[in-house]
């Protein structure tokens, strides 16, 4: 079976019941972004507001998903969130079961909150390092990426991508 291209495409191949969990799941997430765009990313339905994807959900067998459960999503929802929690990004929700629109309204606010402070922004620079050898001053140079994750209370984190150091003869 071809991935789906569109929302649509990937509701109607579902079964009745999933389909009709993954529409509530829709408007509910709609009803707190109305003016969000909706795409396929990484083959499953995404919001996506002011340029940065927001939301993603999924069917499954025997459950449907909201992703991410960050780091802020989880801190901002606390108990509240727990007891949907599934492995360490998955908010799980079992078919059959109310849908606590409520909660899911909150894990969008939290999402817009952390795209607003910048989570995952990428900057790409060019990394110089000279060296001092015995035949004097060698210069190498490359690419670094370097992630910055946004974090709960303004702390921030850095994150170097190892393979762009690799090219730079760096390792660790």
């Amino acid at each position: 079976m071809a991935a789906p291209k569109t929302v649509e495409a990937y509701l109607a191949a579902l079964p009745d019941d999933q389909r009709e969990a993954l529409q509530q799941l829709r408007d509910t997430i709609r009803s707190a972004l109305p003016d969000a765009a909706e795409h396929i990313s990484y083959q499953m339905p995404a919001f996506k507001a002011e340029g940065r994807f927001v939301v993603w959900y999924a069917a499954f067998r025997d459950h449907y998903s909201v992703y991410p459960a960050s780091e802020g999503v989880r801190a901002t929802l606390g108990e509240d969130l727990e007891k949907y929690l599934s492995g360490k990004g998955t908010i799980r929700f079992e078919y059959g079961e109310r849908l606590p629109k409520a909660l899911v309204k909150k894990i969008v606010k939290a999402r817009l909150k952390e795209n607003a402070a910048g989570a995952g922004l990428s900057v790409q620079s060019t990394l110089v390092i000279v060296e001092e050898s015995q035949n004097g001053i060698v210069e190498r140079s490359g690419r670094l990426h370097v992630a910055l994750m946004a974090r709960v209370g303004e702390r921030f984190e850095l994150r170097v991508r190892d393979r762009l150091m690799d090219g730079l003869g760096h390792r660790g």
